[in-house]
């Protein structure tokens, strides 16, 4: 196996494509423990995305007992609102055939797509790593459909909404489109986004590898227990699928719960796994009291 520091570019983008291919069982090594068979699976999915808005949860007062929409089937989501931060497109006419000259330089050769190959080409000339959090929020504002690919449909219209009709004026968002997400309602947005992307197809739960890879991308410098709670869900004895629900409201406990866990209530009907988590950090808190 190639050291990571060996790869190219090309190299890992073949081996991310590779490892979606994969059966599930194969890939379930993609832990926290093994940073670069994750940087693998990252790579790809976080270029192109199933879109999907899932009803938005509103944090409970502190110290209120917490009353949720439960997201717990597909009927009852809804698109979350549209943030203020979005980008809306631009005013002027684009350059609809500069649009169409960059989708074919990455298109596939057998396809109307631009698949996992173009995309690795499309990070090389945006000079960013595939593995950046911000080829998620492009994704997002391209409403890509599946994961690996954009359609030239999503690419007009993502172009569009960016107000771009280049590649380098496309590069040049990048910056705002990272910073973004310290807006609340991008990020939320961006987040309830991301859960479809990594779905199996056919399936309405997230693999738990699948799951904890985006939440090491997602939650680092946006939720103080980030760290505890991909370090809780790597070792969690038994999880291998993470529901829709349990998705949505880490959202609102991260949100809603204070770091110290003094609002939180254990009856306020949080998935189970959030439960749990509640109890191991506050066992982790009270050691740390006493020490």
């Amino acid at each position: 196996m190639l050291k990571a520091a060996e790869w190219n570019s090309e190299a890992r983008c073949r081996a991310a494509a590779a490892a979606l291919r994969a059966p599930a069982s194969a890939r379930c090594c993609v832990t926290s423990a093994n940073p670069h068979a994750l940087r693998c699976l990252l790579a790809p999915l976080q270029v192109a995305f199933e879109l999907y808005y899932a009803q938005t949860s509103r944090a409970t007062p502190a110290g209120a007992r917490s009353v949720r929409s439960r997201c717990c089937c597909n009927a009852a989501c809804a698109p979350p609102d549209e943030p203020a931060s979005r980008p809306q497109a631009q005013r002027q006419k684009l350059d609809t055939g500069a649009v169409e000259a960059a989708f074919r330089k990455y298109k596939d050769g057998n396809s109307d797509c631009i698949l996992a190959e173009g995309v690795c080409t499309l990070c090389e000339d945006l000079a960013v790593d595939p593995g950046d959090v911000a080829m998620l929020v492009l994704a997002y504002h391209f409403k890509a459909a599946r994961m690996c690919e954009f359609s030239k449909d999503e690419w007009f219209t993502g172009m569009a909404a960016l107000g771009c009709d280049s590649v380098p004026q496309l590069a040049a968002k990048l910056p705002s489109l990272r910073a973004s997400l310290a807006q609340e309602p991008t990020f939320r947005a961006v987040y309830l986004f991301s859960f479809a992307f990594g779905l199996e197809k056919g399936a309405k739960a997230l693999l738990a590898d699948t799951a904890l890879a985006l939440w090491q991308l997602l939650l680092p410098g946006r939720w103080v227990h980030a760290e505890a709670w991909c370090a809780f869900v790597a070792r969690a004895p038994g999880l291998k699928i993470v529901s829709r629900d349990t998705w949505v409201q880490l959202l609102e406990f991260s949100r809603a719960v204070k770091p110290d866990l003094s609002n939180y209530d254990p009856e306020g009907a949080w998935p189970s796994l959030l439960d749990d988590f509640a109890e191991h950090l506050k066992e982790q808190l009270e050691c740390q009291k006493s020490a």
